[in-house]
């Protein structure tokens, strides 16, 4: 980083990679404060390799944008957002990345090199299996790791490899995890030199697939898989589909059935992008895809909120192609209190009943206190998921999916977000049960968002946060 003024700064909410996994486009987000000590605030810009300039978004009605710091000098900090389109390239290509501030007496520029790269190890041997397993593990417990391992290895088919990629685990793990499939060379393990959480995890673990795979599976560490699951997913991808999934069997950690199936009152719909991009219903570790899949996918877009690898690797094989789906549970997906995901029922309503939110209503400071929560909650949304789901289709766009149906322009943003997403919800009898109005909530985030957007233009800012 070059600077000429040392009290202008930039604090990134998400920090810019600096490297990807893969050769495909890849849009980058990213979010931060800018800091001023006057009262003008100055243009940011970007440039990638050399290349043309882009400017950024300034004003970004960030929860708390608006800062000022209990200093003798009064301290701005104004929001700021933007979007970086890494064009295609091959492994080892360094991306340039400028971004600078120009105000009208100075000047930063803050310098980025994001690599290519292929993730660290020995590359796997041609052999003449046919699918490859991608298991992601941090540190599994002994019993129910030894559990899902020996189910793998009673598959009805053996022509198959399992990439095992250990997310930083301890030692005790690492060994544990090596003696359990010592006794079988189709078994391959790699470890992160740093924890990199499931989502990445998984990206890696994707990244090391030989390209003389067909179809590629996902794995959880602690499942149990029936004997036929890989052969009856594999026999549905001959029907032309990108990817396809099965149900499952809900058991608890004892083993004991909890639900024959996934499936209660949600209905389960695979066909319909807009759909899937608003509430995904693809489990990974029930999923099986063409290897030339990994083409889309990969590198994933960055984290934002909670990123969901199935979330993306479905979208990418419905915008490519068609998704199928096997009627019938092909493992136990064991249920824990931990679990990030479980069985989910959209009949179930946590809501408040009307009459006692209308009652509170009544109440100028209650009113007032709802409302606060109501707008954080729906900026938080906004922030969180619209600009999740957002960049999914931004990549897809850049990873040139053509988009007959017109659903990667849902999240586009603006006035046009919120009408399509209305008309998702009323085009739909059964959306409930789809989606949970995962669509009016959105709806309502985006709604927030301009609003406030469009009340800090006009003057009308919220209140400054104090830094003590």
């Amino acid at each position: 980083m070059s600077s000429v003024r040392s009290d202008s700064i930039v604090e990134f909410f998400e920090p810019m990679p600096t490297s990807i996994i893969g050769e495909s486009a890849l849009i980058v987000s990213f979010t931060g404060w800018l800091r001023s000590t006057d009262d003008s605030f100055p243009d940011l810009t970007f440039t990638i390799d050399k290349g043309a300039v882009q400017s950024i978004t300034l004003g970004e009605p960030i929860p708390g944008t608006l800062r000022l710091e209990n200093t003798s000098e009064i301290v701005k900090w104004i929001g700021f957002s933007g979007l970086i389109h890494l064009p295609k390239a091959a492994i080892g290509f360094i991306h340039n990345v400028c971004i600078s501030i120009a105000g009208a007496d100075y000047s930063d520029e803050y310098y980025y090199n994001i690599e290519r790269q292929q993730p660290d190890g020995p590359v796997l041997p041609n052999t003449d299996s046919v699918i490859a397993i991608c298991m992601a593990v941090y540190n599994p417990p002994k019993d129910v790791f030894a559990r899902q391992i020996s189910s793998i290895i009673d598959q009805d088919r053996s022509d198959w490899i399992c990439i095992i990629n250990d997310d930083g685990s301890n030692p005790e793990s690492v060994e544990l995890i090596l003696q359990t499939v010592e006794n079988d060379s189709r078994f391959y393990y790699f470890r992160n030199s740093s924890n990199l959480g499931f989502y990445s995890n998984f990206e890696t673990a994707l990244a090391r697939v030989p390209d003389h795979i067909s179809y590629i599976a996902l794995a959880d560490q602690d499942d149990y898989w029936y004997p036929h699951k890989l052969s009856t997913l594999s026999k549905k991808m001959r029907e032309g589909c990108q990817l396809v999934y099965s149900d499952l069997k809900i058991v608890d950690e004892s083993g004991i059935p909890q639900s024959e199936s996934y499936w209660g009152y949600r209905l389960n719909e695979y066909k319909n992008l807009k759909l899937m991009l608003v509430a995904n219903t693809v489990t990974g570790a029930a999923a099986m895809f063409r290897r030339d899949l990994l083409e889309t996918i990969l590198p994933f877009p960055a984290k934002i909120g909670d990123s969901f690898h199935d979330h993306w690797l479905a979208c990418a094989a419905l915008a490519r192609g068609k998704i199928g789906y096997i009627d019938s549970p092909l493992y136990d997906y064991y249920q824990y209190g931990r679990s990030i995901i479980g069985h989910c029922d959209f009949s179930v309503d946590n809501s408040k009943p009307f009459p006692w939110r209308w009652y509170q209503l009544l109440n100028p400071i209650n009113m007032r206190n709802l409302m606060r929560r109501f707008i954080g909650s729906s900026l938080a949304i906004y922030w969180f998921e619209c600009r999740r789901i957002s960049l999914i289709c931004a990549n897809l766009k850049a990873r040139r999916i053509k988009d007959a149906n017109n659903s990667l322009t849902l999240f586009k943003g603006g006035q046009s977000s919120i009408w399509k997403l209305l008309i998702l919800h009323f085009s739909v009898s059964k959306i409930k049960r789809i989606t949970n109005h995962a669509e009016l909530r959105l709806a309502r985030a985006y709604l927030v968002y301009i609003s406030s957007r469009f009340l800090y233009r006009i003057g009308i800012k919220q209140k400054p946060r104090i830094n003590q």
